[in-house]
């Protein structure tokens, strides 16, 4: 999900950089007309979107704008209320694939506190984002 950066992994897959990581496991589709249950970040970037679409459903209300570019926002908030905008791992690596592929932990990324390689920013935690995105306010 909005990945800035490609890695290649020393044990040959590509790996994108995030800025933000949603969860999205078992999410209902319809995909060419057929009701499918879908995850990964086929799932989670729509997720994703839907949460800022609904922050700036609540701007416009206001009477602001919307929020347009998002990053720059997005680290701002993170620089300055990271635990209430933002759920982020501290431990694990991204080692392993979810299709059960594994590199040598030396070649993976570690996960850590604030921004890191595999989740970016971390999983959105929606009160942060609503109380800090839906007005103009200094974060």
């Amino acid at each position: 999900m909005g990945s800035s950066c490609v890695v290649y992994c020393a044990c040959g897959y590509v790996v994108l950089i995030t800025d933000v990581a949603a969860l999205a496991t078992g999410i209902p589709m319809v995909l060419d007309g057929q009701f499918v249950v879908s995850g990964g970040t086929s799932a989670s970037a729509p997720e994703f979107s839907g949460l800022i679409s609904l922050i700036n459903d609540r701007r416009l209300s206001a009477g602001l704008s919307p929020l347009g570019f998002l990053n720059t926002r997005l680290y701002q908030l993170a620089a300055s209320h990271q635990s209430e905008a933002f759920y982020t791992m501290a431990t694990g690596t991204s080692a392993c694939t979810s299709a059960g592929t594994c590199c040598p932990t030396s070649t993976s990324f570690p996960a850590a506190e604030a921004w890191d390689p595999i989740t970016g920013l971390g999983s959105p935690l929606w009160p942060g984002l609503l109380k800090y995105l839906s007005s103009d306010s200094q974060l």
